[in-house]
């Protein structure tokens, strides 16, 4: 998207889904993208959701993560752990929660699933601040969610690259 140069509510929804040939496994995740708040507090930043879900068929779900790659020097995604609020997990315990992806730190959010179950579900809502307005910004959110089948474990990895560009 082209930053806008105020504040607006954006709206769109980028998502990405997997299945495999047998239909035992299904992953889905949902990037909503939120509002970008113009200029608040001398930076802007625009809110985004991230909603993962995990389905197995025939054995259980072993773990879902959530990796921000590195951002430029003049921004940085700051996960929120706002259990009450902003972020939800099921079937999950959340193990790693990192604060900040910036240009030296990629942020980690690590959920191991509780007992065995066939589904699972995580939301974290994310703030990703820019610093300089005339820059254009990219990042790469990574969904990696692990199954076992009974004999072997499949893990999939679906990257989403996200970008904002200067107007």
């Amino acid at each position: 998207m082209t930053k806008p140069q105020e504040t607006m509510s954006i709206g769109e929804i980028v998502e990405s889904r997997y299945e495999d040939d047998n239909a035992d496994v299904w992953v889905s995740s949902a990037i909503s993208i939120g509002t970008h708040h113009a200029y608040a507090w001398e930076l802007d930043w625009l809110g985004f959701g991230i909603n993962c879900s995990a389905k197995m068929n025939s054995g259980y779900i072993r773990s879902i993560g959530i990796n921000f790659s590195r951002t430029d020097n003049d921004s940085y995604v700051n996960p929120i752990e706002d259990w009450d609020y902003l972020a939800q997990a099921e079937n999950l315990n959340v193990w790693r929660f990192d604060s900040k992806a910036t240009s030296t730190n990629e942020a980690h959010i690590k959920a191991k699933a509780v007992g065995q179950p066939n589904f699972a579900y995580l939301r974290i809502w994310n703030e990703w601040v820019f610093s300089e307005n005339e820059t254009s910004h990219l990042i790469t959110v990574t969904l990696e969610t692990t199954f076992f089948n009974g004999t072997d474990h499949i893990k999939t990895v679906m990257p989403i690259q996200l970008e904002v560009h200067s107007s």
